[in-house]
Parts: C-alpha cells; structure tokens; sequence
C-alpha cells in the first residue's frame, strides 16, 4: 500500500513538476524533470543525458524550487483542503523574463492553488494579487504592517 501510494504521488508529482517548469523555463535546454522514488531530481537535456540540479544555474536551481513546491503542494492539496502555499523571496536568482513567467504562473495557477502567500522585495509580483501588505521598519527598530489593497 505504502509502496503503491508512492508511486502515485511520486507519477502525480512528475506531471505538475513537468508542466510548471516547462511553463516558468519555456523549454530552453531541457527535455524534463524526473523524480525518482527517493524523490531524487534529475534534468533531462534535450539530447537525453540527465544531470543533477547542483550543476546548473542558480536561477534553474530557483526554477527547479519553484516548480517542485508548486507540483508537490497541488498534489498535497487534494488531500488537505485550503493548504496555503508560501514563497519566500521566490525571484532571487531569476532574470526578469523569468520573474515574469513567475508572475504569469502565479495568476494562472492562483485559482487552483487556493491561497498563495508571497514575500518579496519585487514589485511586479504583486500585480495580480488580490491583497497586498507592506512591512516597514521604522527608526526605532519595530516594523509596522500596512494593508495597501
């Protein structure tokens, strides 16, 4: 059983990891991702040979973050309702035409995530957000929250 379900999640996982990378990298230098039942990562490169992430970019490495937490929170959100998905300064690493397939990938899948929380220091992320708050810290050292929408 045990077995069996991990193969399911690990299949259901490939699908949405696949899917969101090829939407954030738009098929650039790579075939695919493949996670293995360890839950090991490889990338396929358009030639076939597969590499570890540890050798890329540090914005693919940031991709390949973005995109695996993305898929394992769809797959995990089916079991657990209104699961949160939260991304911490999600662009470092990233060039702007990747912030903006971020941004694209976050309002195209906003509806099906359910609630997504985003910190970050860039302002075109939070185009497409439905609430925005901004943290400021003051002279004497205490950070105040203000509700900007």
């Amino acid at each position: 059983m045990k077995g069996e379900l991990r193969r399911r999640n690990i299949a259901a996982i490939n699908h949405y990891f696949n899917h969101l990378f090829h939407l954030m990298d738009s098929g650039r230098s790579y075939n695919r991702v493949v996670t293995g039942e360890g839950y090991e990562i490889e990338v396929e490169l358009k030639d076939g040979r597969r590499i570890h992430p540890a050798i890329m970019s540090g914005g693919e490495r940031a991709l390949i973050n973005i995109a695996l937490r993305c898929a394992i929170h769809q797959v995990l959100a089916q079991a657990v309702q209104a699961m949160p998905l939260i991304l911490d300064e999600p662009t470092i690493y990233l060039d702007r035409d990747r912030i903006n397939r971020l941004q694209f990938l976050l309002e195209e899948l906003g509806g099906r995530l359910g609630q997504v929380i985003v910190v970050s220091h860039e302002e075109g992320l939070v185009e497409g957000a439905d609430h925005e708050y901004r943290t400021d810290k003051g002279r004497d050292n205490i950070s105040t929250v203000e509700r900007v929408r």
